[in-house]
C-alpha cells in the first residue's frame, strides 16, 4: 500500500514530540517547585507528593494543545484555581504561565472565531487564578500577564489568517488554471466547428462539380468519346483533390494534446498538489499498467472528484485506488462543496459511462463518499 499526504495546518492525530517534551519539562519544573515549598509544620512527604501531583495538572495539557486546544484551556483554567485553593501561597508561575501562553496561542491558531475567544477567556481565567494565589505574582501582575496572554492568542490568530490566505490563494490559482484550460478547450472547439462548416461547404461545391462533369461525360459518351474521357479524367482529378483535402481537414480535427496524457502512476502528484488541506492516497491490489483509455479516465475521475471536496483547512480527503482482477475501483471520501460537488460528480459520471462502469455517491452530515468502478477488458 502506498500513501501520500499533502501538507496540512490541522494538528496531527497524535501529540507532537515537541509538545510532549515541553509538557514533561514544565511538569518536572512545577513538581519540583511544589514539593520544596511546604509548610514546615505539615507532613512534608505526603504534602509534597499531593501538592506536586496536583501542580502537574497545570502543565500536562500542553502535550495535547494542538489536538484539543479548547479542552486544554478549560482544563488548565480549572487546574490553576484548584491548585490555588488547595495550596495557596505556593510559587508555580514559572512553569504555569508558559503553559497558559502556549495553550492561548493554540486557541488562536486551531479554533474558529467563537471557540477561540472562549478559549482565550478560559486562559485569562487561569491566569487570574495564578495571580490570585501565587506568592511571586499578586493581582497587580495581571497588568502585564493578561496582555501577554492576549498577545499569544493574537499571534496564533495572525498565523491562522496567513494560512487561510495561503489556502485561498492556492484555490484561486487552481480555479484560474481550470478556467484557462476551459477557455482553451472552448476556443479549440470553436475553431473545429468553423473548420467543419468550411468542410461542409467545400464538399457541397466539389461533389456538385463532380456530378456536373459526370452528367457531361454521360451525354458525350455516345457521340464524343474523347470528351467523355476528358470528363472522367476531370472527375478522377477532382475526386483525388477532394479526398486529399478531407484528409487534411480531418487530421486537423483530431485531438492532439500538447503533452503525454496523464496516467494512474501520476495520481500521487495530483493528490499532493490538491488544494484540500489534508489529502491522502492509498493504492491497493496489484498495481499495473492498464489500457490507455482506462488510465486516462481513472486519472480524470480522481481529478474531478478532488475538486468536489472542501478546501477547508480542517478537512481531510482520502483517495483509494484498487487494482482488481476485472475492474479498477476508485473511492474518494471527504467534505463536499455543494454546487461544485454536483458539477464534478456529473463530469466524473460521464467519464465512467464511457467505459460502461458505475458511480455511486452518498452524503451524510456534510461528508461525501464516492465510489467509481471501471470494468477491465479480459486478460488485462
Amino acid at each position: 500500500m502506498t500513501s501520500v499526504s499533502s501538507p496540512s495546518s490541522v494538528g496531527p492525530a497524535a501529540p507532537s514530540k515537541i509538545d510532549i517534551v515541553l509538557a514533561i519539562a514544565l511538569s518536572v519544573f512545577v513538581y519540583a517547585l511544589s514539593t520544596r515549598i511546604i509548610d514546615p509544620g505539615a507532613d512534608v512527604e505526603t504534602g509534597g507528593v499531593v501538592a506536586g501531583s496536583l501542580a502537574v495538572l497545570m502543565t500536562l495539557p500542553v502535550a495535547v494543545r494542538r489536538q484539543w486546544a479548547f479542552q486544554a484551556a478549560a482544563f488548565v483554567a480549572a487546574a490553576d484555581w484548584v491548585n490555588g485553593l488547595a495550596f495557596p501561597d505556593f510559587v508555580r508561575c514559572g512553569p504555569g504561565l508558559p503553559a497558559v501562553f502556549l495553550i492561548a496561542y493554540s486557541c488562536g491558531l486551531r479554533l474558529d472565531k467563537r471557540s477561540g475567544r472562549i478559549g482565550l477567556l478560559l486562559c485569562a481565567v487561569g491566569v487570574v487564578g495564578q495571580a490570585q494565589y501565587d506568592q511571586a505574582l499578586g493581582l497587580s501582575a495581571l497588568v502585564l500577564i493578561l496582555p501577554l496572554t492576549v498577545g499569544a492568542w493574537g499571534t496564533g490568530r495572525l498565523v491562522l489568517r496567513r494560512q487561510e490566505s495561503s489556502v485561498a490563494l492556492a484555490a484561486s490559482n487552481a480555479e484560474l488554471r481550470v478556467q484557462r484550460e476551459a477557455n482553451a478547450r472552448l476556443a479549440v472547439a470553436a475553431d473545429r466547428e468553423a473548420v467543419a462548416g468550411d468542410l461542409d461547404s467545400f464538399l457541397h461545391e466539389q461533389i456538385g462539380g463532380i456530378a456536373a462533369r459526370a452528367a457531361e461525360g454521360s451525354d458525350a459518351l455516345a457521340h464524343d468519346p474523347e470528351a467523355a474521357r476528358r470528363a472522367l479524367e476531370d472527375i478522377e482529378e477532382s475526386g483525388r483533390s477532394t479526398l486529399n483535402q478531407m484528409r487534411s481537414v480531418v487530421g486537423s480535427l483530431k485531438e492532439s494534446p500538447d503533452g503525454p496524457q496523464p496516467v494512474l502512476a501520476q495520481l500521487s502528484e495530483l493528490v499532493a498538489r490538491a488544494a484540500v488541506a489534508d489529502a491522502r492516497l492509498d493504492v491497493e491490489g496489484d498495481p499495473r499498467q492498464l489500457p490507455a483509455g482506462i488510465e486516462l479516465s481513472g486519472y480524470r475521475i480522481v481529478e474531478h472528484l478532488l475538486t468536489a471536496m472542501s478546501e477547508d483547512r480542517r478537512s481531510k480527503v482520502k483517495v483509494t485506488v484498487t487494482f482488481g482482477d476485472d475492474a479498477l475501483e476508485l473511492a474518494i471520501s471527504g467534505s463536499a462543496r455543494g454546487e461544485a460537488a454536483r458539477t464534478a460528480l456529473a463530469a466524473a459520471k460521464e467519464r465512467v459511462a464511457l467505459h460502461g462502469g458505475t458511480l455511486t455517491s452518498t452524503t451524510r452530515l456534510g461528508r461525501a463518499d464516492v465510489h467509481a468502478r471501471l470494468p477491465l477488458p479480459s486478460g488485462v
